[in-house]
């Protein structure tokens, strides 16, 4: 049943347009048939579906971003470390190697 939106109780825009979704509706139930509805409202679960899958998808790939940066800081820190201990393991070796040579010295 469809309604007319010309009607003196149906000035109101609001009202007109949900008149006119309905009336949309009614029409395609009518086009479509019994399967076609079937399927329309299939597409539309389908399409929840997917939206929801979409999101649990971006919350999943900030999650993974976030862990990216962790990883990068942590790995910079390391880094530092390291090349630090490596300054220090050169600046010990040197000083051994100074020692050696100045025990050298004192022996000849």
């Amino acid at each position: 049943m469809t309604i007319t939106t010309n009607s003196y109780e149906n000035i109101h825009q609001d009202y007109r347009e949900a008149i006119e979704d309905h009336n949309k509706l009614v029409r395609e139930g009518i086009e479509l048939g019994p399967i076609g509805r079937s399927q329309r409202k299939t597409l539309r679960t389908t399409n929840k579906e997917l939206r929801q899958h979409i999101q649990q998808l971006k919350a999943e790939h900030e999650k993974a971003l976030s862990q990216i940066a962790i990883w990068e800081a942590e790995a910079a820190y390391y880094r530092r470390d390291n090349e630090r201990l490596q300054r220090k393991i050169d600046r010990l070796k040197d000083d051994m190697d100074m020692d050696m040579d100045m025990d050298m010295d004192m022996e000849v």
